[in-house]
């Protein structure tokens, strides 16, 4: 996940938030659920590796955004999620992120 992290946006931040937090929860971690829908156990993790990359940090992150061509400007309104493996990979931003991210994910480790 690409975010503007140093942002003084309360709307910003708070996107920027439940993006992470959904990328976790539906993304990164696999639930058990019981005949009534309630979670059972903890979450699984998947087989990936999870980054949260600050597009304000120039010193140490300009490099890196520009060889993913990330969109810089459009983080000021939303955060870009990347799903890559063997440098073949996606790159998404708004609503439906998290849902593109989570179906990317899942044909990635379906295809190991």
């Amino acid at each position: 996940m690409v975010a503007k992290d140093d942002t003084k946006d309360k709307n910003l931040a708070i996107q920027n938030a439940r993006v992470a937090d959904a990328l976790y929860h539906q993304v990164l971690t696999k639930q058990e659920y019981d005949a009534d829908g309630k979670p059972v156990g903890e979450p699984e993790e998947k087989d990936v590796v999870w980054a949260r990359l600050n597009a304000d940090d120039h010193y140490r992150n300009d490099h890196f955004a520009g060889r993913l061509k990330i969109d810089v400007p459009s983080l000021e309104d939303t955060p870009t999620v990347i799903v890559m493996k063997d440098q073949i990979g996606w790159s998404m931003h708004g609503p439906t992120a998290v849902r593109h991210a989570m179906r990317h994910v899942d044909e990635l480790l379906a295809a190991q």
